[in-house]
C-alpha cells in the first residue's frame, strides 16, 4: 500500500502550463498541414491523429489542476510538458525523416531497417509502459525483482507484436498497451486509495458497479499519476514511429495483409497457451499472499500478481471429484442427521412449531456495519461499540463472524451468505456474481420458496450492479427492490438510509400475512469517508493516539454514519415489536469499512500477516 504523503494543492494557475503546451502542439500540427497543404501533399492524418492522442493527457491535468485535485505536484508538471512536447517533435518532424529515409531504400535494406526500428521502439514501449502502470499506484516499484520486471516486459512485448500484426504493422492499434496499462495504473492508485486493496480480475468485469457507486470519493492525482502520463506522451510519439515500408507495387499488398494476419494468430495462440499454463509462482520464486494481495502486488508488480490470478480464475476440481460421487456423500450425510439429530424429540418438536408459525424472516445485511472497539486504541479514546446494538437484551444468538473480505465485496458476503458456499473454495479475488450463472446452486431463498415462503430481496441502488437483477433471480427471489422503489427517499453519507429501507419491509409485512423471506443489502455506510459526507453536527470526535489525521478524519465519519445506523436499527426493532406476528431478524455487517483497513495498518505496522488480517476481517452479527 502507497504510504500517506502530505497533501499539498497544486495552484490553479499552474493549469496554464499543459495548456500552454497543448496550444503549442496544435499550432505546430497546423503549420505542418498548411505546409502540405500548400505544396499539393496529402495530408498528415496520421500525424494529426497522433498528435490529437497527445492533446488528452494534457486536458485532464490541466481539468484536475483547475478544481484542486493535484497534490504533490514535485516537478511531474514540467515532466509532462517536457514528453508531450518531445513526442509531439518526433512525430511532426522525426517520423517524416526516418520514414523517408526507409522507403527510399531497396526492399532487403528497408525491411531489416523497418524491423531493427521497430524492435527498438516495442522494447522501449514495453518498459515505459510497465514503468508507467507501476509509478502510478506503487512507489516502491524500483524494488520489483528483476524476474518479475522480466516478465512484466516480456509479456507486454508480446502483446504490443500481436497488435503489431494485426494492425499490418502500423502503430496506431499498438497505442492500446501504454493506454490501457497507464488507466490501469490511475485505477489501481484510487482502488488501493479507497479500498486499501488491489484490482483483482473480478473487479474488471464490475467495473460498471465500481463506477455507479464511486460517488462521495475525491479523485486527487498525484506526482506519480502525472508522471504516468508523461510516460504514455512518450510511448505515443516512439510508436508514431512504426509503419511498414511503402510497397513499390499494388500486387504485394494482398500477400502482406495475409501474412500479417496468420502471424497475428500464430503468435496469440502460443500467447494464450504459454501464459494459461504457466506456474508463475514456481517459476519468478515467489510466494502469493492470499490474505492480503496488495502485498504481492506491491513487491512483485501488477502484472505479474494480476496474470497469476487470473490463472487462478477456473474453480479448481479436488482430485477424484465426480457430481456423482458428491451426490452420494450428501444423501449419506443427510441419512446419518436423519437417523440421530433429525429423530430426537427437539427436532419435531421444532419442525411442529415452525409448521404452524411459519415465521417470516427478514435478514438485514447492513453495508460496512461492524464493531471497531475490537481496535484497543480506539477503546483506549472512549468508543465502546455502537450503543443500541451491544445493548440488545433479548437476541437469541449473537457474536462476532469473520468475512471473506474487507473494505469492499459486498456482492461476496451476499454469496456467502445465501448460498452457505464460502468464497474459499471458488478461489481468491473471484466475484462469483460477476463470473457464474445461479440457476444450479441452492440457496435460502430457494430453500424458503419451498416450504411455502415468497423471497423478496431489495437493495437501493441500480439493479444492474453485480449482476443482481439477473442473479437474485436465478438465486431464486421472486421480487427485487432497487433504487427505482426509494424513489423521493431520504439518503444519508453515501444514499438511502437504513430506515427507508426498514420501512418497505414493515409495508410489506403489514400487506401479507403470509410467511416471507426478506433479503435487505443495505447502502447508507458505503464508502468513502470523506470529511463533510456527515452532518456536522453529528460527526464524533474520537483521537486515535498513532494514526495519521486523515485516518481518524475517516474514522470518525465511519463512526458518526455507524450512529445513524444504530438509531434506524433501533427504530425498526421497536417496529417489529408492534407488528402482532412473529419475525425472525437476522442482521450483520457485511465487512469492516476501508477506514479499519488503513487504520490496521498505521497501527500495527510490524504486526504478522494472521493476526493483522484477523482484525479486520471480523464482523457482527445477531438473530
Amino acid at each position: 500500500m502507497t504510504e500517506d504523503i502530505p497533501l499539498e494543492i497544486t495552484s490553479s494557475g499552474m493549469a496554464n502550463l499543459p495548456i500552454f503546451i497543448a496550444v503549442l502542439i496544435v499550432a505546430a500540427v497546423v503549420v505542418r498541414v498548411y505546409f502540405s497543404i500548400k505544396h499539393n501533399e496529402k495530408p498528415p492524418i496520421a500525424r494529426v491523429f497522433w498528435c490529437a492522442m497527445l492533446l488528452i493527457p494534457l486536458g485532464m491535468v490541466a481539468a484536475w489542476i483547475t478544481n484542486q485535485l493535484l497534490v504533490n505536484e514535485d516537478c511531474s508538471l514540467w515532466v509532462l510538458s517536457y514528453s508531450a512536447l518531445g513526442a509531439a517533435a518526433v512525430i511532426l518532424l522525426v517520423e517524416p525523416l526516418v520514414s523517408g529515409l526507409i522507403d527510399q531504400t531497396d526492399l532487403a535494406t528497408g525491411t531489416v531497417a523497418c524491423i531493427c526500428r521497430d524492435i527498438l521502439v516495442v522494447a522501449a514501449v514495453s518498459a515505459l509502459s510497465f514503468v508507467s502502470l507501476e509509478i502510478a499506484c506503487n512507489e516502491t516499484f524500483y524494488r520489483i525483482p528483476a524476474n518479475s520486471f522480466g516478465f512484466s516486459v516480456g509479456l507486454l512485448a508480446t502483446v504490443l507484436l500481436s497488435l503489431y500484426l494485426l494492425g499490418q504493422r502500423h502503430g496506431g492499434v499498438m497505442a492500446l498497451v501504454p493506454v490501457v496499462c497507464c488507466t490501469l495504473g490511475i485505477a489501481e492508485h484510487f482502488v488501493i486509495t479507497f479500498k486499501g486493496e488491489a484490482i483483482l480480475p473480478s473487479d474488471i468485469l464490475a467495473l460498471g458497479t465500481a463506477m455507479e457507486v464511486s460517488e462521495g470519493y475525491e479523485f486527487t492525482f498525484t506526482a506519480g499519476i502525472v508522471t504516468s502520463l508523461a510516460l504514455l506522451e512518450i510511448s505515443l510519439g516512439l510508436l508514431s514511429l512504426i509503419r511498414p515500408r511503402k510497397l513499390r507495387t499494388p500486387t504485394h499488398v494482398f500477400p502482406a495483409i495475409a501474412a500479417n494476419l496468420c502471424a497475428f494468430l500464430l503468435v496469440t495462440v502460443v500467447e494464450l497457451s504459454g501464459f494459461s499454463s504457466i506456474d508463475l509462482e514456481q517459476a519468478l520464486d515467489f510466494g502469493f499472499d492470499r490474505w492480503q494481495p496488495i502485498t504481492t502486488y506491491t513487491s512483485q508488480g501488477f502484472i505479474t500478481s494480476f496474470t497469476e490470478m487470473v490463472n487462478e480464475l477456473p474453480i479448481e476440481k479436488p482430485e477424484g471429484y465426480t457430481p456423482d460421487e458428491a451426490q452420494s456423500i450428501e444423501q449419506e450425510l443427510a441419512a446419518a442427521y436423519d437417523s440421530t439429530y433429525g429423530s430426537s424429540e427437539q427436532r419435531a418438536a421444532a419442525v411442529a412449531q415452525f409448521n404452524e408459525i411459519k415465521p417470516t424472516i427478514v435478514a438485514v445485511m447492513n453495508e460496512s456495519f461492524s464493531d471497531l472497539s475490537c481496535f484497543e486504541q480506539l477503546q483506549a479514546a472512549g468508543y465502546t461499540g455502537p450503543a443500541f446494538y451491544n445493548s440488545l437484551p433479548d437476541t437469541l444468538v449473537r457474536g462476532t463472524m469473520l468475512a471473506s473480505v474487507t473494505g469492499g465485496g459486498t456482492a461476496n458476503s451476499e454469496f456467502e451468505f445465501l448460498t452457505g458456499a464460502t468464497t474459499a473454495f471458488v478461489g481468491l479475488g473471484k466475484i462469483p456474481y460477476q463470473l457464474y450463472q445461479m440457476n444450479g446452486v441452492n440457496s435460502l431463498a430457494k430453500d424458503l420458496k419451498e416450504l411455502g415462503y415468497t423471497a423478496t430481496a431489495m437493495h437501493p441502488q441500480n439493479p444492474v450492479n453485480y449482476h443482481r437483477d439477473k442473479i437474485y433471480q436465478q438465486l431464486g427471489f421472486g421480487d427485487f427492490l432497487s433504487i427505482g422503489d426509494f424513489e423521493g427517499a431520504p439518503c444519508y453519507h453515501a444514499g438511502v438510509c437504513d430506515y427507508a429501507t426498514y420501512d418497505k419491509i414493515l409495508d410489506l409485512l403489514r400487506t401479507d400475512e403470509a410467511p416471507q423471506f426478506i433479503f435487505d443489502v443495505t447502502m447508507q455506510n458505503h464508502g468513502g469517508y470523506d470529511y463533510g459526507t456527515v452532518p456536522a453536527e453529528e460527526l464524533t470526535n474520537y483521537w486515535v493516539e498513532g494514526a495519521s489525521e486523515g485516518a481518524n478524519s475517516a474514522l470518525n465519519t465511519y463512526l458518526t454514519c455507524i450512529n445513524a445506523s444504530d438509531r434506524d436499527l433501533e427504530y425498526f426493532i421497536n417496529e417489529l415489536r408492534n407488528i402482532s406476528r412473529p419475525v425472525v431478524l437476522v442482521f450483520f455487517g457485511d465487512h469492516q469499512p476501508s477506514a479499519a483497513t488503513t487504520l490496521n495498518d498505521e497501527l500495527y505496522p510490524q504486526e504478522d500477516t494472521a493476526s493483522h488480517a484477523f482484525r479486520i476481517y471480523q464482523s457482527t452479527y445477531f438473530v
